[in-house]
């Protein structure tokens, strides 16, 4: 997991609000073979309108989700900028379908081939794993690389039910009137932040 805290180096960008209907998403990238985060616009922003995006964060505990007040004011807020979670959620389909034996085949497989593919650079590609960040590493690397690209692609597909199987669970134990929607919406979100960080 990797926290970004702006307090002692940030920009601009440290000021913009959280929002559950966001104008804009945070993406990691690899510049010049460094990773930086872009704020990039997923939508029309008016003038005048505030820059916002999802902050995408979880937590554990519900003290910390219940005092994490969401005041974007949008039709699906969920009323938190918190997601309520478990870790085991997001390590489900991991450990199910991408175990230790089934990442040493991988790997033994590009050590065995030693090459790149065309396919595998353009998965790295939109993975956003660039040659500024991959030059000069051995063949059978970026070939592994690419392999755990594909993985985490077919995570992504799997993770929002477990996920959402998961939130239900737990929120049933707090709450009573839970909306199947925004649990839907709260477990794609999620999902989608777990891709991002495992890339």
């Amino acid at each position: 997991l990797v926290v970004v805290d702006a307090m002692h180096k940030a920009n601009y960008a440290s000021r913009i609000c959280h929002s559950c209907r966001p104008n804009c998403e945070a993406k990691v990238t690899a510049v010049d073979g460094q990773y930086q985060i872009g704020i990039y616009s997923v939508r029309p922003i008016v003038y005048g309108e505030e820059v916002t995006f999802d902050y995408n964060s979880v937590t554990e505990s519900k003290e910390e989700y219940e005092a994490s007040v969401c005041l974007c004011g949008s039709q699906v807020c969920r009323g938190s900028f918190l997601n309520l979670t478990g870790e085991g959620a997001f390590q489900k389909v991991l450990k199910e379908c991408h175990g230790i034996l089934n990442r040493h085949q991988l790997m033994l497989e590009a050590c065995e081939l030693n090459c790149v593919s065309e396919e595998d650079y353009i998965e790295l590609g939109k993975a956003g794993l660039g040659s500024c960040l991959l030059s000069g590493l051995p063949d059978w690397l970026v070939a592994y690389a690419a392999r755990l690209v594909r993985f985490i692609h077919f995570e992504r597909t799997k993770l929002p039910q477990v996920i959402l199987t998961h939130n239900l669970e737990e929120k049933r134990k707090y709450f009573t009137d839970i909306c199947m929607d925004t649990e839907k919406n709260e477990a794609e979100i999620q999902a989608e932040g777990v891709f991002n960080q495992r890339i």
